[in-house]
């Protein structure tokens, strides 16, 4: 999400289990202030 609430990138990943790694390049976004929201289950 950016600095005025606008989601730049999401992803939902079902049925998993184990470790998972993932780089998100978001140059093509700009310059900026990003904040990251990352959920777990209903949590």
């Amino acid at each position: 999400m950016d600095i005025q609430g606008k989601t730049v990138y999401s992803e939902k990943v079902s049925d998993f289990s184990g470790v998972y790694s993932k780089n998100i390049d978001i140059i093509k976004y700009g310059e900026g202030v990003y904040f990251l929201q990352i959920v777990q289950g209903k949590k």
